[in-house]
């Protein structure tokens, strides 16, 4: 959907086999690399719920996460912080990098990767300060790029949630 200047370029060269090749292995890549933000905060999603759920039980809440307002994780997090006083990711690091997954998640996801929201394209631009290789930004259009580098740091979250949640 979103082509850069070198594949528009290819592509309107006619006959270009290569060219749709080229797109095609861009477009295929895109949608791994996506699909893999997208199955692994899922996951971090499910350990959320989980947690609120086991929580509920071991220290005899009376109140459901489910009954508090808000959609997905952030009503999980309400309520872990509401009801349990917990925050997870609790590290201001792991929190960092929580917030950026989340949100080049829900720009996959809702949005095609694109940032509509000045305060998050801030945010992504903040991060890759310190980790260039992990998204690319797209300036003029808002779109982020899922690179490998940044799967890796995805998967680095998913393990430090886990071990977080682990300890309580």
């Amino acid at each position: 959907k979103h082509l850069r200047g070198d594949q528009s370029k290819m592509l309107s060269e006619e006959g270009n086999e290569y060219a749709l090749s080229a797109l095609q292995f861009e477009e295929q890549r895109r949608v791994i690399y996506n699909g893999a933000v997208i199955g692994i905060f899922s996951s971090i999603e499910q350990i959320f719920y989980s947690f609120c759920f086991g929580a509920k039980r071991e220290k005899n809440v009376d109140y459901e996460y489910t009954a508090m307002k808000g959609l997905g994780i952030g009503r999980a997090e309400k309520y872990l912080k509401e009801v349990l006083d917990l925050v997870v990711p609790s590290n201001p690091e792991t929190r960092r990098l929580y917030d950026v997954v989340r949100i080049v998640r829900n720009a996959v996801v809702h949005a095609d990767g694109v940032i509509a929201d000045e305060s998050q394209w801030d945010k992504l631009q903040d991060y890759i300060k310190n980790y260039p290789h992990d998204l690319e930004l797209e300036d003029g259009s808002h779109i982020v790029r899922v690179t490998p580098m940044f799967l890796v740091s995805t998967l680095k979250l998913h393990s430090l949630i886990c071990e977080e949640i682990q300890k309580y």
